[in-house]
């Protein structure tokens, strides 16, 4: 759940979405396939444990956990936006 109003987030987001335009399209590729592995990997890993949740379950745990997943998307943000800067293009 995207915030506007924040305006740390608004600002990392936006720098992302800049930096997406302006490199080769083969670097923003590179950097988005990496978003959809690392989210696969946690899938793959979570349901390897037994854990396949509901769709319902999901919502309540974030719900229940928005500070920590807010925060955990602002660093794996962040982290995202510094290897996209780091890419040879």
């Amino acid at each position: 759940m995207y915030d506007p109003t924040d305006e740390k987030t608004d600002q990392l987001f936006g720098t992302m979405v800049e930096i997406l335009k302006a490199v080769p399209d083969r670097v923003a590729k590179q950097a988005l396939a990496r978003l959809f592995e690392d989210a696969a990997l946690l899938e793959a890993m979570l349901k390897q444990r037994g854990g396949n949740p509901e769709p319902e379950s999901v919502e309540s745990t974030l719900t229940a956990h928005w500070d920590e997943v807010q925060a955990g998307r602002n660093e794996r943000a962040a982290d995202f936006l510094y290897s996209i800067q780091s890419m040879e293009y």
